[in-house]
């Protein structure tokens, strides 16, 4: 009979009426598959006038549609089965309100940064502010400090300027002192990066009260490179006036050629005004290029001195060509 249950689907019908609880597997089994076919299949529906059979074609003795239990999605299951699954990327109450004790702990440092790096934004932003009143304790802790490196991100902007207006409001030695530390530096560095102009333009104020310092600090000159790359561009001008004055300083120390290279690939007039700052010192390059970060800075220089001289020759030839050009046309 056409529209008629295939014979491996009645042996299965068949099944489900000589019990009186249908098997685990029967809720991978639509009732749409059974209902559409009631009526193409009247003589083995009607057949069976037992309980079972009602249920399983989606109605309940009383002929409303209720259907077999739905089967549970593969996420579903994972969750059921894998409890962690449930709490990683949503669920932080198993580290809120315990974010400082966590981040000072050799082995809860990873968990909150694990948590840290699969919460949504506003979950970061929540459980960063936790550090706050710990800012510069964390910065010099061993472990904290990694959780408040994760803390300051562009998904977290209140968080961030908390944080920074922590450091803003702290003492100038203290700032200083972080942009010099080991740890203190990348922290300085993440908020230079990642927070809005007004904190990042107030920071710039105090680091550059010691610029000279900090370039030629073995940490702090990271934090000076930085400032180059994200810093206002008139505390840039200024920080390259202040390696323009103290070239010789600058280049004949061992950190600050790398705050130099940075400089110089800013290929703009300032750069150029320290390239010749640094030629017109005698034996200057030649010092430099000791060290891996003097060297990149002296291929920096002659780069510029080759650039120059390119356009300086652009320039003659220009000016030959329209004298030749004149005498012609007389």
């Amino acid at each position: 009979m056409r529209g008629a249950l295939p014979i491996p689907a009645r042996a299965i019908l068949a099944r489900f009426q000589a019990t009186d609880e249908l098997p685990s597997w029967a809720r991978y089994i639509r009732s749409s598959t059974w209902t559409n076919t009631r009526e193409a299949d009247n003589t083995s529906v009607a057949a069976s006038s037992s309980e079972p059979l009602p249920r399983l074609l989606g109605q309940d003795l009383n002929g409303q549609m209720v259907g077999p239990p739905k089967p549970c999605s593969v996420e579903d299951e994972l969750r059921q089965s894998c409890p962690e699954v449930s709490s990683s990327a949503c669920d932080i109450s198993s580290v809120r309100g315990r974010m400082w004790a966590l981040a000072q702990d050799p082995q809860g440092t990873h968990k909150a940064q694990s948590i840290l790096a699969k919460a949504s934004d506003a979950q970061l932003e929540v459980l960063a502010i936790e550090l706050l009143g710990h800012v510069f304790e964390a910065t010099r802790c061993p472990y904290a400090n990694f959780v408040l490196e994760k803390c300051i991100d562009s998904r977290a902007p209140l968080a961030a300027r908390a944080i920074a207006r922590e450091f803003i409001d702290g003492s100038f030695e203290a700032i200083v002192q972080a942009a010099k530390h080991r740890s203190g530096c990348r922290i300085i560095k993440q908020l230079l990066k990642c927070c809005a102009f007004s904190e990042v333009n107030a920071l710039c104020d105090i680091l550059l009260h010691d610029a000279k310092s900090l370039c030629m600090h073995r940490f702090g000159n990271y934090t000076m490179q930085e400032l180059l790359r994200y810093g206002p561009e008139h505390h840039c001008s200024h920080l390259m006036t202040v390696l323009q004055t103290e070239a010789a300083a600058m280049g004949a120390d061992f950190h600050a050629p790398g705050v130099l290279a940075v400089a110089l690939r800013r290929a703009n007039r300032d750069s150029t005004k320290l390239a010749h700052a640094l030629l017109q010192i005698d034996g200057l390059l030649g010092q430099m290029g000791r060290t891996p970060h003097g060297q990149s800075a002296v291929r920096l220089v002659m780069q510029v001195v080759d650039s120059l001289q390119g356009e300086a020759a652009r320039q003659a030839l220009c000016c030959k060509a329209a004298k030749h050009h004149a005498v012609r046309r007389k």
